[in-house]
């Protein structure tokens, strides 16, 4: 009986160990599988926070000026970005970008530092002079002026961006020779060429009203209406007028763009123009009574001349926006301003030579 005792005792120590063996290799197991189930959402929320700093490098890339507060604004299901600044130095944007993303219980933090070269413009810049003064003899008198500009101006600027005008950048032709497609560099789908206009003719078709016609003028109470967001191609000089009249291209956040392969003139008595980005070739010349700018981007590789129709000022303007030129620029007006007012160059940017489209392409510098 003792032997019999003495055998169980030892099968139910026997079995007492490999409980407490089983017992410890399932929690071992339990915490091998937690702890590859943790790195595996740790490495998911990694990923789903990498989904947000790639969306805020796009918008970076969309617009190379977009302030910081707005990267705030990026969010999905599972990422958003928690932290996000931006500085100017020099020529120099850098942003200071962090993106959360969330796994079950697992959160990942990553930080990346972007930096592009900016297109450093105020309110009027040129690669040669700048001339707002105005000189006026009356009967004798003489009056001494200039045309107040808010914002600021540069003068022979060497870093001016360069757009492109080729003609082969904006259109593509089948074999007949038929322009098939209008849109812009970097764009290859075959939509029929709505925005393309050998000459102004085909121009004033399409976009110019008038219920007066006056010879030497246009008409009376023209108006240009362009479509929000659209890249409008005339493959030569344009030339508009009108007594009174006025150019409306969409909206701030989509203004229209208006790439003139030429010298684009604008005579007029009382204009307006509103949300509108002139890319012209040559020589940009408004010559006015008075003018009101709201919102609009002008460059030119040209010269820009804006003034009056009989004499070389206009009499008032009220002008919001940016003027870029690659010769001198002259803006004389009498009474009035230019300010300076961000307009939104998204899609302007795409019309860039490659190589400002390179240095402005943002380059992560810093992944932590």
């Amino acid at each position: 009986m003792k032997e019999e005792g003495s055998s169980l005792l030892l099968v139910l120590l026997l079995i007492l160990v490999l409980l407490t063996f089983a017992a410890g290799i399932t929690a071992m197991i339990s915490h091998e599988i937690r702890m590859v189930a943790d790195h595996e959402n740790r490495i998911q929320a990694a990923y789903r926070a990498e989904s947000g700093l790639e969306e805020a490098v796009d918008a970076i890339i969309k617009n190379p000026t977009v302030r910081g507060d707005d990267l705030l604004n990026i969010a999905g299901d599972n990422y958003r970005i928690t932290k996000a600044s931006r500085g100017v130095e020099g020529e120099i944007i850098t942003y200071n970008i962090t993106a959360r993303g969330t796994t079950g219980q697992a959160t990942e933090d990553i930080n990346i530092r972007v930096q592009s070269h900016s297109i450093n413009i105020t309110t009027v810049n040129s690669a040669s002079n700048i001339d707002t003064e105005i000189v006026i003899n009356f009967f004798g008198l003489k009056i001494e002026k200039s045309t107040e500009i808010i914002g600021g101006e540069q003068e022979n600027i060497t870093n001016l961006p360069t757009f492109n005008f080729e003609r082969s950048a904006y259109v593509n032709e089948d074999q007949s020779g038929q322009v098939i497609y209008h849109g812009g560099i970097a764009d290859t789908t075959g939509k029929l060429a709505q925005y393309y206009f050998a000459d102004q003719s085909s121009f004033q078709t399409k976009f110019t009203t008038g219920f007066w016609n006056v010879p030497n003028w246009g008409s009376l109470g023209r108006e240009v209406d362009l479509p929000p967001g659209e890249i409008i191609y005339v493959d030569g000089n344009l030339n508009l007028g009108s007594i009174f009249g006025e150019i409306n291209g969409g909206t701030a956040t989509e203004p229209a763009i208006i790439v003139v392969n030429g010298d684009l003139t604008y005579d007029s008595g009382f204009t307006g123009i509103n949300d509108v980005v002139f890319l012209v070739k040559g020589n940009f010349e408004l010559r006015q009574v008075g003018l009101l700018i709201d919102r609009s981007f002008v460059y030119t590789e040209g010269a820009i001349n804006i003034g009056g129709n009989f004499t070389d000022y206009t009499f008032a303007m009220d002008c919001d926006g940016i003027f870029v030129s690659k010769q001198d620029a002259s803006i004389k007006s009498l009474w009035g301003s230019v300010e300076y007012e961000e307009i939104d160059l998204r899609q302007a940017y795409r019309l860039l030579s490659r190589e400002d489209q390179s240095n402005l392409k943002p380059k992560i510098v810093y992944w932590d």
